[in-house]
């Protein structure tokens, strides 16, 4: 995956979608050498999910309202 240098939310939406579909069938997913940027991106998407099942409002810092 070193050739991909982003991952946009269509992106992320497949990744996770695909997931439970390979899961289900009792495989696992695995991403072979992703960018730090396209990991990070994933790994978020994951902790907002499982905060938004668990009933708890995502982090969101507004830069605007800074002091």
């Amino acid at each position: 995956m070193t050739a991909v240098s982003t991952i946009d939310t269509t992106g992320i939406t497949l990744f996770g979608d695909l997931r439970k579909a390979i899961t289900k069938r009792g495989l696992e997913l695995v991403l072979v050498n992703p960018l730090a940027e396209v990991m990070e991106k994933l790994q978020k998407a994951d902790e907002s999910k499982a905060a938004a099942a668990a009933g708890e409002k995502p982090n969101v810092i507004d830069s605007s309202q800074s002091e």
